[in-house]
């Protein structure tokens, strides 16, 4: 297959960065050949980053772990019922980047791999940050928006693909790293979507994994129809779930056993970060998780709980730094490669509106603090 990479790959400068967008289209086998030809060298690279942070992190065998992790789980299952396109898709990926197709699966499985760590070996289980809004501006007319924190380790590996409408599935923009299906995104409906880990909630080792429920959500027509889907797949880790359209805002947070629907003060203004809110209980996290995660809330919520908000008064607040400790906006020293939680990977912010040709987004690939945003649009 014959890829034109100059009609397929767009480079956007930002302050500080570049904000790499591969246009994809055609079935899913296709897109997945596209990105996996277009992106084959930066893809077996983030592999060998991947399997380098798992040593890092205690992992003395990686190969070894990954394959305990594929016997002792099964999340294909769920993944062949529900989102059989997007399996065909990563299957594409695999075979143009030259990858083992167990490997870049189990690549894709990032949630399940840390739930699965705490098991096998609670000391060197990972805990990642993130921080998620979502903003009624006015009638018909939504913001939207998250920091992914996943370590320094995913630096220079950032990437957005922008997905063309297939048959009755509309376009999408999705932020993610290396050869994964998705982290966070929105779709040429306006329906967009933020997710926030949440440990101390229970895990599965069967159900749909977090990428691909977010690859499922993004291909909804509407707030109502993600929620309906949210409810209806099985969930293998826990997780919380921000969706919105240009009318709607909608909050959930998942686990294997149980979705419980978050409603806030405002049901204008929905802001999450790693601890449950639906039930005013921070659960079973770690002391200093608990004190993180209250502490990035407290900064949102100062911020964008009252007053006009605007695209500035966001960028503003996911670049925060109001607690020196806790910040919004993580930016690790260059030397903290097994920093898990000082690192934030990129960041997303959409405007969701009925009557816009386009959907603008405004993406950071790493903190933004440093790196500023960049402006990338999908087509309605």
């Amino acid at each position: 297959m014959k890829v034109d990479k100059e009609l397929s790959v767009t480079e956007r400068e930002g302050l500080g960065s570049v904000v790499t967008v591969v246009d994809v289209a055609g079935d899913a086998r296709t897109r997945g050949k596209i990105f996996g030809e277009i992106r084959r060298h930066q893809i077996n690279a983030w592999i060998v980053d991947w399997l380098g942070s798992l040593r890092a992190n205690g992992i003395a065998d990686p190969q070894e772990y990954i394959d305990a992790m594929l016997r002792e789980t099964d999340f294909l299952t769920a993944i062949r019922e529900h989102t059989p396109d997007v399996l065909e898709e990563v299957l594409g990926i695999s075979e143009a980047a030259g990858q083992s197709i167990q490997l870049l699966l189990a690549a894709q499985f990032m949630d399940e791999e840390w739930a699965f760590r705490l098991r096998y070996n609670s000391k060197n289980a990972a805990v990642e940050k993130c921080s998620s809004l979502a903003i009624k501006a006015q009638k018909d007319s939504t913001w939207i928006g998250q920091n992914m924190d996943l370590g320094r380790q995913t630096d220079g590996h950032q990437v957005v693909l922008r997905i063309a409408p297939a048959m009755d599935r509309p376009g999408a923009l999705v932020f993610t790293i290396g050869g994964m299906i998705g982290l966070m995104g929105v779709n040429s409906r306006g329906v967009g979507l933020c997710v926030n880990s949440l440990r101390g909630l229970p895990s599965a080792h069967q159900g749909l994994p977090v990428a691909f429920v977010i690859r499922r959500l993004l291909q909804t027509e509407s707030v109502d129809a993600a929620s309906a889907m949210l409810r209806m797949v099985p969930h293998a880790t826990s997780q919380h779930y921000l969706i919105a359209d240009p009318n709607n805002i909608r909050s959930f947070e998942v686990s294997a056993t149980e979705i419980v629907e978050y409603r806030s003060a405002d049901p204008c203004r929905v802001l999450h970060t790693n601890h449950t809110l639906a039930d005013e209980d921070v659960g079973t996290m770690s002391m200093s998780s608990q004190i993180d995660s209250v502490a990035r809330l407290h900064a949102l919520r100062s911020r964008l709980m009252s007053g006009h908000v605007c695209i500035n008064t966001i960028k503003a607040a996911l670049s925060s730094s109001d607690d020196v400790e806790h910040p919004v906006c993580k930016a690790a020293p260059l030397n903290s490669l097994n920093d898990a939680i000082g690192f934030t990977t990129g960041s997303m912010i959409s405007l969701l509106q009925h009557k816009s040709p386009t959907i603008a987004s405004w993406i950071s690939c790493g903190p933004p603090c440093r790196r500023g945003y960049v402006a990338v649009h999908l087509r309605r």
